[in-house]
């Protein structure tokens, strides 16, 4: 069955769950300030849409790491140091790189 929504023809349907798990739902639609319909509705249509790829999800950032040179476990290393930073958690700073021509520190500047 369908009816007329503010978006259209929207399908109605019937679901049926236990009621512990309605009383949960409940709780969480009174806390959005939502009614249960909008609420199952969003969460439907959050579910429905299609994967995003992590160059959807990071945007420019991604554009910046490629721009910056910085090698995918200089990224790594970095992500695993501020983490760690931001949980208290002291690490020492990442040794030297030796290559060919000079000696060099990875570049921390996304």
């Amino acid at each position: 069955m369908s009816v007329e929504g503010m978006e259209g023809i929207m399908a109605t349907i019937t679901v049926k769950i236990p009621d512990p798990t309605e009383q949960r739902l409940r709780r969480q639609t009174e806390a959005a300030g939502k009614p249960v319909e909008q609420f199952v509705s969003e969460v439907l249509e959050a579910q429905a849409m299609p994967d995003k790829t992590l160059r959807d999800i990071s945007g420019s950032v991604h554009q910046r790491f490629l721009e910056s040179g910085m090698s995918e476990e200089e990224l790594a290393d970095r992500l695993e140091r501020e983490d760690h930073a931001a949980r208290g958690v002291v690490v020492p700073a990442p040794e030297c790189h030796i290559s060919s021509k000079k000696l060099s520190r990875p570049k921390w500047g996304v």
